[in-house]
């Protein structure tokens, strides 16, 4: 017990708390508690969309990101459902280890989402939330060591999302 004690002590003395300010996308139409400087990028596929990016660091090997993109059309929550409930099926197959998979529902909308945790070998850790809103797709993502992907701290930023009008 004592070994695990320390282990355990010496993980939550390495979680530094995140100063976390409000970020908030116009375009995007989303507001999310993000720690420090807040950079975005806009990419466009040749054939498909434009995917609009927020990167936040937070610190060394840990980051977060937000990322929105426009679907042909809106689609109904149960349509929403459907399309993110097998989002780690192509992760699965080429073996990839995907700790936990789970369907949710974001914000006072009700909003469907899909939540999981994929496990490279290597590291790094990603823990991803996605989650559709009328026509358009959100990503969310944090990076990093498993002890931080999994900690109240991103547990909090993922918390704070919140799609605006």
């Amino acid at each position: 017990g004592l070994v695990l004690g320390a282990a355990a002590l010496t993980a939550s003395a390495e979680e530094p708390k995140l100063e976390l300010k409000e970020y908030a996308s116009k375009d995007g139409k989303y507001k999310v508690l993000l720690p420090g400087k807040v950079e975005t990028r806009t990419e466009k596929d040749d054939d498909g969309p434009t995917i609009t990016t927020a990167f936040a660091s937070a610190g060394k090997d840990r980051a977060f990101t937000v990322g929105h993109f426009d679907l042909p059309k809106p689609v109904t929550p149960e349509k929403a459902k459907e399309m993110l409930k097998d989002m780690t099926k192509p992760l699965k197959d080429k073996g990839v280890k995907v700790t936990y998979d789970k369907e949710l529902t974001v914000g006072p909308d009700k909003l469907p989402a899909s939540e999981y945790l994929i496990e490279f070998p290597a590291g790094p850790f990603p823990r991803q939330r996605q989650l559709i809103a009328g026509n358009r797709m959100y990503t969310f993502n944090a990076v990093g060591p498993k002890e931080f992907v999994t900690s109240k701290e991103a547990d909090k930023v993922f918390e704070s999302f919140e799609v605006t009008k």
